[in-house]
């Protein structure tokens, strides 16, 4: 019955239908990583995560669930939240993934908030993500060694990416 289930909602939401052809488009941009995701209270819920090197379709729901303060999908998906509704989804913690606190995270948030996209940076690694739909159901981003030099273009590409997806999707409902 789970089988059954996660298929169905796959199929009909649209979103991963519609989205895998322009996530396939993102591998030309070489060794990084695709992800497409979904927020679960305070966590991402990968419905795609592909690596480099692997093969495309292996990165159908690759990863369970992530902590989305760790995420740049998560963190672009909660930064789309009432600061309210963030403080009741982590007032059950004593620590934050990646926070010091519900200050610095808010703080963050409403950086990724007025920005429209979140920017994560882990020594080299760099993740970038932007939201789909408004208002935002899932978000669509990349992992890598992305220089400073090319955020702009990237930020641009997955904006680009997240109308036609949002657009695909209304289109098909219609």
């Amino acid at each position: 019955g789970m089988h059954v289930l996660s298929a169905q909602s796959l199929t009909n939401s649209g979103l991963f239908k519609v989205s895998i052809r322009y996530l396939q488009k993102l591998e030309f941009f070489g060794d990084i990583i695709v992800a497409l995701g979904v927020l679960w209270r305070d966590k991402v819920s990968y419905l795609f995560h592909h690596s480099p090197g692997m093969p495309f379709e292996e990165g159908i729901c690759h990863i369970k669930f992530y902590p989305a303060t760790k995420s740049s999908l998560g963190m672009v998906l909660l930064s789309r939240k009432k600061d309210e509704e963030i403080k009741e989804i982590y007032s059950d913690y004593d620590l934050i993934p990646r926070y010091k606190g519900i200050k610095e995270l808010l703080k963050d948030i409403h950086k990724f908030r007025q920005s429209g996209y979140a920017i994560l940076k882990n020594n080299k690694n760099v993740s970038v993500a932007v939201e789909i739909g408004f208002p935002s159901y899932a978000a669509i981003g990349i992992s890598g060694e992305i220089s400073n030099s090319n955020l702009n273009l990237y930020i641009n590409v997955l904006r680009n990416i997240s109308k036609k997806i949002a657009e695909d999707i209304s289109n098909e409902k219609s």
